[in-house]
């Protein structure tokens, strides 16, 4: 009977010895867990054994003795090391620079261009398999829900309507519960992606380099070392009985004169005058050291909105209503957020709004652009989107977040994953995975050169009306000021008038009051 000894159950439970020639499902050969239905009237079940060695009883000393000859288990690597050219089915969806898949209808796709694309097709090769895409009908990653269904790519691999699905497919402990994932074979953070913040109006240049409470205390200072000057003056004027140096008025005008480095019209002989004059002096001196060089840097320099650069600039927005999350629907990026039961990722989900899910990441990255969105995606997808679109136009945070391991996601179970896992660790050691990433992120820069690459980088310009505007609002401020006040002292005036004009007996105004 060949290498396999078998019994077929019939019916009547009565076993009889298989021939070597009728069929045996292969997978049974290859050591598969196969579940098979439980056989009807007509149909029989197969149970094959296989000899690996031969087993010994002394019966004068008791003695047993046991010889191996192969081992118990096949080894898998060994069996799966050839799929023989059988055909292999993978959920995709489409997912460059990952997966760019072109679709043949509804269900079926052909493979196009992409890293993951890549990695299968090598793996194929190694492994000498074919294999069919079948697309996701919702464009999801999917995973488990809390009702209990298993959406996405995630879910056809664990209903097995799939062999497997790879597609920037990120592990996580949920999904882990339902597929088996290979070792990750391409590490990358998360960040928010925002439209380039715009550049802020120079309108209040001149006011920039101090904060308000700087200003006021500044202008408390000058409006207070006059009426000190004063009273310093008033006390030598006790005990000295020399004049005063100068009026209220003329202490307060030239400590103004100093502090905008107009210089001191008023000497003094009286020492303590003297100190309160060098002291100013070197306090007027250093506010204008530091005010004269903010100031040039602010001029010189373009000044921005605030960027989100962390998940806390993006909680702080939220709270203020400037910016709004997006998500992909039915991604990691959606479940850390989604799942969390406490700390910033709940804090920002509670602000979150439904209507910012997106289906992908182009739908991502061009909602954006439509206004003060923050998109949260694994950073490598998003650059090389903004990168097409026009770097220029977009805000990548600085401070990442969320590492991320992609694998293979795997039927429950299934017996060639460690095949699978050792052909993607050879890919990765051979660099293989990283120059496929190059080449994606190289198609895309190859096009044209970016805004920062192409721009005349010849030094700062000359002065502009931008730049001085607000030194103009001031003029024209104190012009507009000027003006009304002399409306309103020229209209007092006229009232006081009208109440002092005399009349003679004749009812004719006094020559003397009339103006």
């Amino acid at each position: 009977m060949g290498e396999y000894i078998g019994y077929r159950n019939t019916k009547r439970m009565r076993k009889q010895p298989i021939t070597s020639t009728e069929s045996v499902h292969p997978d049974v050969i290859l050591g598969r867990d196969v579940t098979m239905a439980p056989p009807a009237e007509s149909e029989v079940s197969i149970v094959l054994m296989k000899a690996v060695g031969s087993y010994r009883w002394n019966k004068a000393n008791g003695k047993v003795s046991v010889d191996i000859q192969s081992p118990l288990t096949p080894d898998l690597l060994e069996v799966y090391g050839d799929f023989g050219g059988r055909t292999l089915k993978s959920s995709v969806v489409d997912n460059w620079p990952f997966f760019k898949i072109i679709p043949v209808d509804e269900s079926n796709a052909l493979p196009h261009s992409g890293i993951d694309c890549n990695v299968l097709s090598s793996i194929a090769a190694k492994l000498n398999f074919t294999f069919k895409l079948k697309i996701e009908p919702r464009g999801a990653w999917g995973g488990p829900q809390p009702d209990g269904t298993i959406t996405g790519m995630i879910g056809m691999s664990a209903r097995r309507e799939v062999d497997f699905a790879i597609n920037e497919i990120t592990i996580t402990e949920s999904r882990e519960t339902v597929v088996d994932f290979t070792k990750p074979y391409f590490l990358e953070s998360t960040t928010i992606v925002t439209r380039a913040p715009a550049q802020l109006s120079k309108a209040g240049a001149i006011f920039s380099p101090f904060t308000l409470l700087v200003w006021l205390l500044l202008v408390l200072a000058t409006l207070l070392v006059g009426p000190l000057l004063s009273l310093f003056s008033w006390v030598v004027d006790r005990y000295m009985s020399a004049p005063p140096d100068s009026s209220l008025q003329m202490f307060t005008f030239n400590m103004f004169r100093s502090m905008v480095l107009q210089g001191n019209m008023i000497s003094t002989e009286h020492w303590p005058h003297r100190f309160i004059f060098l002291f100013w002096y070197l306090f007027c001196f250093y506010i204008y050291a530091l005010y004269q060089g903010t100031l040039t840097a602010v001029l010189a320099v373009p000044q921005f909105e605030k960027p989100i650069d962390s998940l806390n600039d993006l909680l702080a927005s939220m709270k203020k209503g400037e910016f709004t999350l997006s998500v992909v629907f039915a991604t990691s990026n959606e479940f850390i957020f989604k799942e969390a039961t406490s700390g910033i990722y709940k804090d920002i989900w509670d602000l979150f709004n439904k209507a910012n899910y997106v289906k992908n990441v182009d739908g991502g990255i061009a909602k954006v652009l439509s206004g003060k969105l923050a998109f949260v995606n694994a950073r490598l997808a998003s650059e090389i989107r903004a990168t097409r679109e026009g770097r220029e136009k977009f805000y990548l945070a600085r401070q990442s977040f969320y590492p991320q391991g992609y694998g293979m996601a795997l039927n429950s179970g299934a017996p060639y994953k460690r095949v699978f896992e050792r052909a993607l660790t050879q890919l990765t050691e051979a660099g293989l995975i990283a120059k496929w990433t190059r080449d994606e992120v190289d198609s895309v820069k190859g096009g044209g050169s970016s805004k920062e690459e192409t721009s005349d980088d010849s030094g700062p310009g000359a002065i502009t009306l931008v730049h001085l505007q607000a030194a103009f609002f001031i003029l024209a401020l104190g012009i507009t000021t000027s003006a009304i006040v002399l409306f309103f002292e020229k209209w007092a005036c006229c009232l006081r008038n009208k109440s002092d004009l005399k009349f003679d007996k004749n009812g004719i105004p006094s020559k003397s009051r009339i103006r």
